[in-house]
């Protein structure tokens, strides 16, 4: 079910060679896996000397170029007009969006449907979460079974390159109704997006959403006062609660249809590359390269969707935190991919417009992810209605800053829900620009 994206280079048109052949404009693959190399995708267009460099200094045993979607030769043309310079997450998305692979998508599906496709399936498969990972806990066997299709599930789903958005859609929006979001599913999925953004094998991905799944399971065998404890821990109870990945790896061990490998991972996702970590200490290469990716989303979900609310911070800002103070301790590259998956401005995100209009970001735009679309909320003397926002076709707008929850009023406050953006998007029909609905 995975051989549409995990073929061999020569089945996708690749051809290998030489290092001294490369040249700026030649679209390559990288045949290694995502933590044994610098660069943000395996596959993508040689525009820089400093990649070709690099490239060089891997030593590969072999490499592989694309010669349709390479430039011509006598396209290359080098300038020495310096880009503009931007900063923070704005460069690192402009930097993707320069060096990635050249999309080759079929549009047989709007991001309107596939976003209802993913509150769909993320809503029936909450129930059965819950009941797998109970049995997990109650060490029964049938428990991993239940998992392992949902994984299934999800990988499928996930695969298709024009439903990942609409899942993350799922994901934030959920994210804003904390009574209605598991941890583990949203960690499983968005483990599986950055997963496939980091292109890995079909294996790898299996093993990521287990992973990711049941990753905090052995919170189950903590005392009630510690995992409901609404204060701050004490040392001693920290020190407990820190176990909790060590049971989880308990708990899986003990399953015989998981694979092993999976309870190490789960292990190892809060361990921390410059060793501040726990339940263990392990430092940068004593960490599986799975268990990365399992820290950064784990660390990330746990920002938007904190034990005290007080301390949750937006899905912008929650990124943002990742990208600039985290870099020590987790892997730049996976948060790089998060950032890519999700974009500067990740749905639910509430913005201010140019306008001066109040709205949330309803999904990311694919073709420009510094403009997606918005859902404007305005007053009018009876009632506040919605129009929708896309900032990819209306140039004259832009996104002014990130608003705060505090700072909008209580009549806003009501409307600007979970429920209301799902409403909106999966139900009323698209209107031109400037209509409301």
């Amino acid at each position: 079910m995975f051989s549409q994206f995990f073929e061999t280079p020569a089945k996708q048109g690749y051809t290998s060679i030489a290092f001294d052949s490369l040249r700026l404009g030649m679209q390559i693959w990288i045949d290694l896996p995502w933590y044994k190399h610098p660069f943000p995708k395996n596959r993508f267009k040689l525009s820089t000397q400093k990649q070709l460099q690099t490239i060089r200094s891997l030593k590969l045993g072999c490499l592989f170029y694309h010669p349709t979607l390479s430039d011509p030769e006598s396209a290359t043309v080098p300038t020495d007009t310096p880009a503009p310079e931007l900063t923070g997450l704005h460069a690192l998305i402009e930097d993707q969006e320069t060096i990635s692979e050249p999309a080759e998508r079929t549009p047989s599906i709007t991001p309107r449907l596939a976003l209802q496709q993913a509150n769909t399936m993320y809503s029936q498969t909450l129930r059965r979460s819950r009941e797998a990972l109970k049995q997990i806990a109650d060490g029964k066997a049938v428990g991993a079974i239940g998992a392992k299709a949902i994984v299934s599930q999800f990988t499928q789903q996930l695969l298709q390159p024009d439903a990942s958005l609409g899942v993350a859609d799922v994901i934030h929006l959920n994210g804003m109704d904390q009574a209605q979001a598991v941890h583990g599913l949203n960690t499983c999925l968005l483990a599986l997006l950055v997963g496939r953004d980091l292109e890995l094998s079909a294996n790898d991905l299996t093993l990521l959403g287990l992973a990711g799944l049941m990753h905090d399971v052995g919170e189950q065998r903590l005392q009630s006062s510690i995992r409901f404890k609404r204060e701050p821990l004490t040392r001693a109870e920290l020190k407990a609660f820190q176990r909790h990945p060590v049971y989880s790896k308990d708990l899986i061990l003990e399953l015989p249809s998981v694979p092993p490998e999976i309870a190490g991972i789960v292990e190892q996702h809060h361990e921390h590359l410059d060793g501040n970590g726990y339940p263990h200490g392990l430092s940068a290469a004593q960490i599986h390269p799975l268990a990365q990716i399992l820290g950064v989303v784990d660390e990330y979900q746990d920002l938007v969707s904190p034990q005290f609310t007080q301390d949750r911070l937006q899905p912008n800002q929650a990124l943002s935190e990742l990208y600039v103070k985290r870099q020590a301790s987790l892997s730049i590259k996976v948060i790089t991919a998060l950032v890519r998956v999700l974009s500067v401005y990740p749905p639910g995100t509430l913005v201010e417009l140019s306008d001066s209009s109040i709205g949330v970001v309803a999904n990311v735009n694919p073709a420009d992810r510094l403009r997606p679309i918005i859902v404007v909320y305005e007053s009018t003397e009876q009632n506040i209605e919605t129009r929708i926002v896309d900032l990819g076709e209306q140039s004259e707008l832009t996104i002014l800053r990130m608003v705060q929850m505090s700072e909008v009023a209580p009549a806003y406050l009501n409307r600007i829900t979970p429920t209301e953006v799902l409403k909106f998007m999966l139900l009323a029909d698209v209107q031109p620009q400037g209509q409301k609905v």
